[in-house]
């Protein structure tokens, strides 16, 4: 079960000394799946986090909370890490931008940057609608039976290096680890500040996300605590670049008026 953590400021002046914690519910989503939301009061002497972690015991690993909320390495709980599903986000959306671009008569150059090797298995995603997929890995064992299934379907051949080589200003690269350096290309990396797009069965699950919590980061843990496969075929509506939002056409259309981009000999980093 994952904990929202729901911060209240508040004079100083109504708080017990020593205690954080004004409330606890649990919230029934239906169908069993639920959660714990804990009202947490910061008033002068900010938070209590020995109070919240006592409390959370074996879910203080999968805490979500406002951006903003600052928790201490010391504290003894720490954030859900939303890394897995926000990559998954990545896979899905881009294969809908390939196709589009495959529509306009454009087949990519793909550099997937994948350090650990954990997300061979959604490279049949976008293999349909790519020119050629470069996977940069440490791991490459893990991309072997992925590579004989993507050749018996596709007969389409993938390049496995460890290395980040050359890369063009028309490729597109997918940084599994939001951490690559890259002055060319189109970058896209699982970061925040993205909408999930909204599929069937995904608002019932968002009309319990409190407003102060990231729709991406609910839908994470719902998936992950709640044994919601169908949210592994999530995408998102839109990636962000800059100060501008692209819908997942726009972001196509981009791509494909590569000329125009080219002289920039930037990378363009999309947030997703």
């Amino acid at each position: 079960m994952f904990v929202i953590l729901k911060i209240v400021r508040t004079d100083k002046k109504k708080i017990r000394k020593g205690r954080t914690i004004g409330g606890v519910r649990i919230v029934n989503m239906g169908a069993g799946h639920c959660f714990y939301e804990i009202e947490v009061v910061s008033g002068e002497n900010g938070i209590n986090w020995a109070e919240i972690s006592a409390f959370a015991g074996n879910h203080g690993k999968n805490i979500l909370a406002d951006s903003s909320v600052i928790i201490p390495d010391s504290s003894g709980i720490k954030r859900f890490d939303t890394t897995e599903f926000r990559n998954i986000l990545l896979f899905n959306s881009l294969k809908l931008v390939f196709r589009e671009l495959f529509y306009m008569g454009y087949r990519v150059r793909c550099v997937v940057n994948d350090p650990t090797g954990i997300y061979a298995g959604k490279l049949k995603t976008i293999v349909p609608y790519a020119a050629r997929i470069t996977v940069v890995t440490e791991n490459e064992f893990r991309y072997f039976s992925e590579i004989r299934d993507v050749y018996s379907l596709y007969g389409a051949g993938i390049t496995l290096t460890d290395r980040v080589e050359e890369i063009s200003d028309d490729t597109v690269i997918l940084d599994t680890s939001g951490k690559l350096k890259q002055e060319k290309g189109f970058v896209f990396s699982p970061t925040s500040g993205f909408s999930p797009g909204r599929t069937d069965g995904f608002d019932n699950f968002l009309d319990f996300c409190p407003s102060y919590v990231s729709q991406t980061d609910f839908l994470a843990a719902v998936c992950r605590f709640n044994s919601q496969p169908s949210l592994k075929e999530a995408f998102c509506r839109t990636f962000l670049s800059g100060n501008r939002n692209f819908t997942l056409y726009e972001t196509a259309e981009y791509i494909a008026d590569i000329k125009e981009h080219i002289s920039t000999n930037k990378s363009v980093i999309f947030y997703i």
